[in-house]
Formats: structure tokens, C-alpha cells, sequence
């Protein structure tokens, strides 16, 4: 006589069904962790990269790169802070076809993107965890100007952060002044952080509170910007798309007075840059600000060339004076 058979029952099937339910249920959130761990120590080091190419630049030629300039205009069309640390991160090849390319003096860049060097997407420019456009030739990653004031196009109530722009409006003081709008000078003495858009030369020995208690570079979210829209040929560029070389870009005007992930989420087809302006991406005093997808942080790289994750819940007093390179305050990355 043959053995019955026994399968399994509906009950049984349902059972394992659920324990298996349970363990993923338990295994995807580790995953993720895991996944986002990777994500942002590959941010870690692409910001150490950057930082290190900086002080080599600093090293050659006695100040940092430019943020852009030197001065605005047509003819000061020389690049974003990134372009000049082309041959630091291996991408001299690079370099020497955008500064060769033929053309009007003074337009390198106008004239690289003529001749179809530009743009170009470079790996490292740009941080995983930022889910925007990954074709896009756009970096993930922003010259710090600190505590400068960035107006913003709408009326001060409209501009929230206005307040934080002259330490001296509290009491005790944060210990740095007032200085000139989106850092747009050449004078060195009014810049607050290490960049500027114009292209005021800063060099490692005016950092007097310290190269490891002042921001180079931080992470930023290039969809919540809304001058990298204008460097990708929209927002009234007239077109040209050169990307993380543009001059006026956006990536050297980043302001220690925004809260760090301080989320936009809003874009105005028309430009209407006060609609919505708490979370508009073209409000540029909320806009210009650093933030990232890590969970509740930031990353940046200090003057020494450390890097540092921020937790956006940190004292917004001790980030602006991390920010400011000469308010003689105590404060320091814990």
C-alpha cells in the first residue's frame, strides 16, 4: 500500500507566507540603511576630493579658486570654482580643452560651449543620494560663502533669513558684521566665508578662526537651486547649458544663513519667483542654502580638508560662525 501523500494545508501555506512576510518586512529597512550608508561615504569622499583639490590649488598659487569672475559680466565669463580645480581631480585634459577653446577673450566658457566641450558630466561632481536629473551635468556640491545675506527677489517678510546676515543683530553678538549681497565683491575683507560669485581671492592665512572651525564646501540638492536651472540653459539663460562650469551658477553663493535642509519643492513655470516663496526654488534667500537626502544631515569639508556631517538640528548660531571665517568666536564642529 503507497504512503499518502501530505501536502501542505491553506493554513500552513499562509503561515509561511506571513513569516516570510515578517523577515522582509524586517531585512528592507537594513538594506536601505545599508544602501544609503554606501551613498553617502561615496558623498564623504567626493567632497574630501574636492577639499583637498582646493588646498592643493591653494598650495600653487597662494589663494583658493574663484567662485566665478573675477567680476560679473559678459566679459569675466571664466568659469565656476570647479573649473579651475579641473587639474586636481584628474581632469586636466579637460581643463586645458575649455580654457583652448577658440573664441572671444574673457568668454571661456561661452566659447567652450561653442565649441561642444561643454557640458560634461562628471561622476564625482555629483553626490548619489541627489535624485535629480542623473544625466544632468550638474554637481551636488557648493562653494560656501557663509554667513553672507542673499536678499532674495521678494520683500523682506518674504526673505526670513535676512535677519541672520549681521551677527551684530543679537545679543550676544554672533561676532561677525553685515557684509556686501551674495558675496558679489572683490575685496577679500568683506567676504564672510572662503567664496564668492565675483571672485575675491581668499587665501588659508585670513581664515583666523581656524582652518578646522571654518566651511569650505558643502553638499546641495541641484533641483532646489534654481541658478543651476538658469546654468542648464533654462530660467531665462538664453540657452546655454554648460552645467557645474557655468560662472554665475549658483554653486558659489551658498549661505550658512539657510537653515541647513531647508527643503524646496516648488518650481513656478512662469518664474514667479514670490509664489509659494516659503518653498519656492527660485527664491533665492531660501534657495541658496546647503542640503542633502541623508537623513536629518548635511555634509561638508572644512578649511583643513576634513570632512564632517552636520545634523541639521545643530545651533544655527555655532553653523553661521562655523561659516565665517574671522568672527573670533569659540565655535567648532563637535
Amino acid at each position: 500500500m503507497k504512503p499518502r501523500l501530505r501536502g501542505f494545508t491553506l493554513v500552513e501555506l499562509l503561515v509561511v507566507i506571513a513569516i516570510i512576510g515578517v523577515l522582509v518586512a524586517l531585512l528592507l529597512p537594513a538594506v536601505q540603511a545599508a544602501r544609503e550608508a554606501a551613498r553617502r561615504s561615496q558623498c564623504s569622499n567626493n567632497l574630501k576630493q574636492l577639499g583637498l583639490a582646493a588646498l592643493n590649488f591653494e598650495d600653487t598659487y597662494g589663494k583658493l579658486p574663484p567662485g566665478g569672475g573675477p567680476g560679473l559680466g559678459q566679459n569675466n565669463d571664466q568659469g565656476s570654482w570647479l573649473v579651475y580645480l579641473l587639474p586636481y581631480v584628474e581632469q586636466n585634459n579637460l581643463f586645458q580643452a575649455i580654457d583652448s577653446a577658440p573664441g572671444t577673450a574673457g568668454r571661456r566658457i561661452r566659447n567652450a560651449f561653442t565649441a561642444k566641450t561643454l557640458p560634461v558630466v562628471i561622476k564625482n561632481f555629483r553626490c548619489p543620494s541627489d535624485e535629480f536629473e542623473p544625466r544632468s551635468p550638474v554637481t551636488s556640491y557648493g562653494a560656501s560663502i557663509g554667513p553672507q545675506c542673499c536678499p532674495g527677489p521678494c520683500s523682506a517678510a518674504q526673505s526670513p533669513y535676512r535677519t541672520y546676515c549681521n551677527g551684530a543683530n543679537f545679543n550676544p553678538s554672533w561676532g561677525y558684521p553685515a557684509s556686501s549681497n551674495y558675496g558679489d565683491t572683490l575685496v577679500p575683507d568683506q567676504v564672510r566665508g572662503l567664496f564668492t560669485r565675483q571672485g575675491a581671492l581668499v587665501r588659508l592665512s585670513m581664515i583666523t578662526d581656524g582652518t578646522s572651525n571654518t566651511i569650505m564646501f558643502g553638499e546641495i540638492l541641484a533641483g532646489q537651486n534654481g541658478d543651476i536651472y538658469y546654468a542648464l540653459g533654462r530660467n531665462g539663460s538664453a540657452g546655454m547649458n554648460a552645467g557645474w562650469a557655468q560662472t554665475d551658477s549658483g554653486i558659489a553663493i551658498n549661505t550658512t544663513t539657510v537653515p541647513i535642509n531647508t527643503f524646496l519643492t516648488y518650481l513656478d513655470p512662469n518664474q514667479n519667483r514670490c509664489l509659494n516663496w516659503q518653498i519656492n526654488v527660485d527664491n533665492w534667500n531660501i534657495s541658496f542654502g546647503f542640503r542633502s537626502r541623508h537623513p536629518q544631515s548635511c555634509q561638508f569639508v572644512l578649511a583643513d580638508g576634513s570632512v564632517h556631517v552636520f545634523r541639521q538640528s545643530m545651533s544655527h548660531m555655532v553653523y553661521n560662525q562655523l561659516g565665517c571665517r574671522n568672527d573670533d568666536q569659540a565655535a567648532s564642529v563637535q
